[in-house]
């Protein structure tokens, strides 16, 4: 036997096909862009240019007997106390609610003065030591109630 004789390769037939693969490739590529762009043209024949034709434009007039009209006023406005706005209730009954609750919390856990925090955001000295009064009335009532498992009078 003779080893040193190799089969013949099919080299050129490969580098053939190979080739003739790639050129079908680009030419159905370049079959397709050139039927998309006639389809396209099809698709545009016998519609205007305008571009106002071409989309939606919805109608946003409203009558005035629907909508009355508003003059144009400027609206001043005066930015709130807090992110919620300005606290509305009576500084007292404010601070002994946010007491209750604190002290209802501390003492169903038995960690008094956990959430213990008298500071408010009123702005006269008055107004701030009501609230102070209030909260100190109303965490040790929820403190009491807390501990005895009454909170909000709920047995």
């Amino acid at each position: 036997m003779n080893y040193n004789k190799l089969p013949q390769s099919n080299k050129p037939l490969q580098v053939v096909l190979f080739a003739l693969i790639c050129l079908m490739i680009v030419g159905g590529i370049i079959f397709m862009k050139s039927s998309s762009s006639e389809q396209r043209a099809l698709n545009m024949s016998g519609k205007s240019s305008d571009p106002h034709s071409q989309v939606a434009v919805p109608d946003t007039t409203v009558s005035p007997d629907v909508m009355p009209i508003t003059p144009d006023t400027v609206v001043t406005y005066v930015l709130a106390d807090t992110l919620l706005g300005k606290d509305k209730r009576d500084p007292y009954e404010a601070g002994y609610e946010d007491g209750y609750l604190n002290g209802c919390d501390d003492g169903a856990t038995g960690q008094e003065r956990a959430s213990f925090d008298e500071s408010n955001n009123y702005h006269s000295q008055a107004d701030r030591e009501a609230y102070v009064k209030g909260y100190n009335e109303g965490y040790v009532k929820g403190v009491d109630d807390g501990r005895n498992g009454n909170q909000f009078n709920i047995k």
